[in-house]
């Protein structure tokens, strides 16, 4: 499973592009802003490959969809093991809209702050 999740992922840095093929921006060097932190993302493996699927999918594209300086780690229980994944294309602003739709999406309890 997780070699298809890497491939799907692997199409993530063209969505963090802008027209102009540049990574986008992040907002650095405001008087408020804080240091970046690190979101964990825990997920088990249901055994439905396809569920499974569209679910990381649509958890990503609503991480993209708040830009930032968070980075980002998937922590995915399948087969028994437990594999951490380090998503360095993936950089968010988290906050509690990101957290409310990432629960929606993926249930309560899965997220945390390293």
């Amino acid at each position: 499973h997780c070699d298809q999740i890497d491939l799907y992922l692997s199409g993530a840095p063209e969505v963090a592009k802008d027209t102009n093929g540049r990574s986008t921006p992040h907002k650095n060097g405001s008087a408020h802003s804080e240091p970046p932190r690190t979101v964990l993302i825990s997920l088990a493996d249901s055994n439905d490959w396809e569920q499974d699927t569209q679910r990381l999918q649509e958890a990503v594209r609503a991480l993209l969809e708040y830009p930032g300086s968070d980075r980002v780690n998937l922590e995915i229980a399948t087969n028994g093991k437990l594999v951490r994944l380090d998503l360095p294309i993936v950089t968010i602003g988290y906050c509690d809209q990101l957290k409310q739709r990432l629960e929606q999406l993926l249930g309560t309890n899965l997220l945390r702050m390293e």
